[in-house]
């Protein structure tokens, strides 16, 4: 998280690493509060654009719903058993 947005130096390569290391783990993640919406965010730095609209629909467009375009905290495919509450600023804050 340090790598974007907080801007932390790291060289190119361990920066490379970090960002492949929690790219890999997304299915396991994306759907969580918090942190979906980075995920597309981390996916451009790498510069696979693919995988960057794959991660922006899933780390943030999926927890919209609704006729205002609410953003949840939790996905509703992802947790069915969580209310659905929103809007949650976390979500949104991380796609800004």
């Amino acid at each position: 998280m340090g790598l974007w947005p907080f801007g932390y130096s790291a060289d190119p390569d361990v920066e490379q690493a970090t960002l492949k290391f929690y790219l890999d783990q997304a299915e396991g993640y994306l759907g969580s509060p918090m942190l979906s919406a980075l995920y597309g965010v981390w996916a451009v730095r790498t510069g696979d654009r693919k995988l960057a609209l794959k991660m922006l629909q899933e780390g943030y467009a999926r927890f919209e719903c609704g006729r205002f375009s609410q953003t949840l905290e939790y996905r509703p495919d992802r947790f069915p058993e969580q209310p659905q509450a929103g809007p949650f600023f976390a979500n949104l804050s991380g796609f800004s």
